[in-house]
């Protein structure tokens, strides 16, 4: 399990960008993006292998990341 910063730094995007890909009224929503998993009262992971699967389809498809996110 990892935490925000790493997915961050994974995706090369900002923590907000992460927020607005998870955010199903954002401009940036992507329903294929792995979501985060509670463990604690204000602390989140994301499962690696859910990471590596996602960034894995994304470039088998030629997508990349949505154009405008961050």
């Amino acid at each position: 399990m990892v935490d925000i910063k790493y997915v961050c730094e994974k995706f090369s995007i900002s923590r907000s960008s992460v927020y607005e890909m998870l955010n199903e009224d954002g401009k940036y929503f992507d329903e294929n993006f792995p979501r985060p998993v509670p463990v604690g009262k204000r602390s989140k992971r994301w499962a690696e292998s859910e990471l590596n699967a996602y960034l894995e389809k994304l470039l088998s498809n030629g997508d990349g990341m949505k154009e405008g996110a961050q």
